[in-house]
């Protein structure tokens, strides 16, 4: 449950990221943004719940850099990036590979093999993935291939490390969970404020004016993508981690692209095409595959 609500919150980011660019807004903003909104709404729950996880060691600090880099600045900044250099065909496609991959990291690394039908699944998604986005009709050309393909494979280990990391967490308490997470996003606020001054060549005064000049209409969304979409998603996964595997999560979390294309077909009026029904079928195929996995080693009534 706690990965559909995630999944459901991510599949509003397509609809409402199409808003912002209509609106003309600086997509690195919002992923600045975005990472501010988690740390702050997730150190005012620490503060109200238990304000000794903000207290770790260095060791654990050392784990929150690294995660930092590769799970959040990774994942927020990395795909707005590589839609400079691809369209967002080809950007889907390739970020969606990181259920695969995924998978791999969680039999070398947690020691959780995956079954064959969780394998069946993660494929299948991947090939739900492609359909629905050949059948959407949109160009998979790109213009700088090398550049952009970098970027998006940075966005793919930043999917796949939240993944890992968040279930390696979650099942050796190395380090709380909330701890990582608020600390995660604050270190990845520095980072991404780093690179937007290095990108943009901003002062101090320029970061006050690019706030200023954000619009009441675009704040709106951006606090909306900052606190529901990344506050309230990204924390749900992680307390689905602490139930599934991490392979079955990022598996069944492929239905966030199942939900784009419903909320996109409601507010955007625009009928799904052919295509992308029968690739939403697949995936939904795939996440019933991923679900039944978990059925028949937990009964939802005894939970």
């Amino acid at each position: 449950m706690f990965v559909l609500v995630a999944s459901f919150l991510w599949g509003t980011l397509s609809p409402v990221g199409k808003i912002l660019a209509a609106l003309k807004t600086d997509m690195l903003l919002v992923a600045l943004v975005r990472a501010g909104c988690v740390f702050l709404g997730g150190g005012l729950f620490l503060l109200w719940r238990d304000p000794s996880l903000f207290r770790i060691s260095f060791k654990q600090f050392i784990l929150v850099g690294f995660f930092s880099i590769f799970g959040v600045v990774g994942i927020y900044v990395g795909y707005f990036m590589a839609l400079q250099d691809l369209t967002v065909a080809t950007a889907v496609v390739v970020l969606y590979t990181y259920p695969l991959l995924t998978l791999i990291g969680s039999a070398l690394i947690m020691k959780e093999p995956p079954s064959p039908t969780l394998i069946l699944a993660a494929f299948l998604g991947l090939i739900g993935v492609g359909v629905t986005v050949w059948g959407s009709g949109t160009s998979l050309l790109i213009r700088e291939s090398v550049r952009g393909f970098l970027w998006i494979f940075i966005s793919v280990l930043g999917m796949v490390a939240y993944s890992l990391f968040g279930r390696w967490v979650a099942k050796n308490q190395f380090i709380a969970q909330e701890s990582l997470f608020v600390y995660a996003h604050f270190l990845g606020f520095f980072w991404i404020a780093l690179f937007y001054g290095v990108f943009h060549s901003v002062s101090l005064t320029g970061w006050v004016q690019a706030l200023r000049s954000l619009s009441p209409a675009q704040w709106g969304w951006i606090l909306y993508v900052g606190f529901g979409v990344s506050l309230f998603g990204y924390s749900s996964y992680f307390l689905a981690l602490r139930t599934i595997e991490a392979s079955t999560a990022s598996t069944i979390a492929t239905i966030e692209i199942v939900i784009a294309i419903t909320l996109t077909s409601l507010f955007m009026k625009q009928l799904p095409t052919a295509g992308e029904l029968l690739g939403s079928l697949l995936i939904t195929i795939a996440v019933v595959l991923a679900t039944g996995k978990i059925s028949s080693k937990f009964s939802i009534f005894q939970q």
